[in-house]
């Protein structure tokens, strides 16, 4: 590769780094043209020259954010150790670099432009992999008969429904104290859910 496409290239790569990083602390709306040239330090125009329209470049930039949740589930050996490193302080306080499922879910749920139909539609792949992760990490610690198949998966949702609540919360609430707890509880009342016999959870 000569000079200039190697600078060409760094230069995009360097714009879907900076543009990820807009969208998980800003959201869609917030993640501009005019703001993410700034922020790379490029005028607005040049990054046409690298994408076709904003549209791409927001695809892009949240393939790379998703990235996060791939190092997630390879590192995350059983359920217990995926939930605890999802409601960790660091995770909570890594917001331009944590998970785009709990920064963007808003933004997803009110986004109804056709041109963003690309955008939910990764956002919704990236959720069903993550259920199918801890369905699996739950699966590995019982039966595989259909029954229990189910119920795994049932608590795969419902857990990473509660982790991603709880991980908005303690971004969203100024008392600290209060931030740690809401990740603390929630983490100890999931795993603590997990343990129990299902006739148990239904109580």
């Amino acid at each position: 590769m000569g000079h200039s496409q190697a600078s060409k290239a760094a230069t995009r790569e360097r714009l879907v780094v900076t543009a990820a990083r807009r969208l998980l602390r800003e959201g869609t709306q917030g993640a501009c043209v005019a703001d993410i040239a700034a922020d790379a330090e490029i005028t607005a125009g040049a990054i046409y020259r690298h994408f076709a329209s904003r549209d791409v470049l927001l695809q892009e930039a949240f393939a790379t954010a998703a990235t996060v949740l791939e190092d997630w589930k390879a590192r995350a050996p059983d359920f217990d150790t995926a939930i605890a490193m999802y409601l960790s302080p660091s995770h909570r306080d890594a917001i331009d670099s944590g998970c785009p499922v709990a920064a963007l879910a808003s933004d997803m749920a009110h986004t109804h432009a056709a041109t963003e139909d690309t955008l939910r539609a990764a956002y919704t792949r990236q959720v069903r992999e993550v259920f199918d992760m801890l369905a699996d990490r739950l699966q590995a610690q019982g039966d595989t008969s259909r029954e229990a198949i189910q119920e795994a998966r049932s608590r795969a949702i419902v857990s990473w429904c509660a982790s991603v609540g709880a991980l908005a919360l303690s971004r969203a609430v100024t008392d600290r104290a209060l931030a740690d707890g809401i990740l603390a509880d929630v983490a100890t009342q999931i795993t603590r859910w997990q343990v129990l016999p299902p006739a148990q959870t239904r109580r």
